[in-house]
């Protein structure tokens, strides 16, 4: 499974995003604790990659107007 999300959001919901990411990565290793006593062929190896951080395309950054333009066009 693969998902990508993107968005815009506040330093407030990124905490509590990041909040949520490290309480998932807290169930991921329960399970692997839980299944250490199961034999080899009864599991698969699996990763699980979190990323959350600012980052806008270089091609729509030089399209970014100057918050004062946008004020002017009101």
């Amino acid at each position: 499974m693969r998902i990508y999300l993107h968005g815009m959001l506040s330093p407030s919901s990124q905490d509590m995003l990041l909040q949520k990411l490290k309480e998932l990565v807290e169930e991921f290793s329960s399970y692997i604790k839980l299944d250490t006593g199961r034999e080899l062929d009864e599991k698969e190896r699996v990763g699980l990659l979190f990323a959350l951080r600012a980052w806008e395309p270089s091609v729509f950054s030089s399209l970014r107007r100057e918050a004062a333009d946008d004020a002017t066009e009101c």
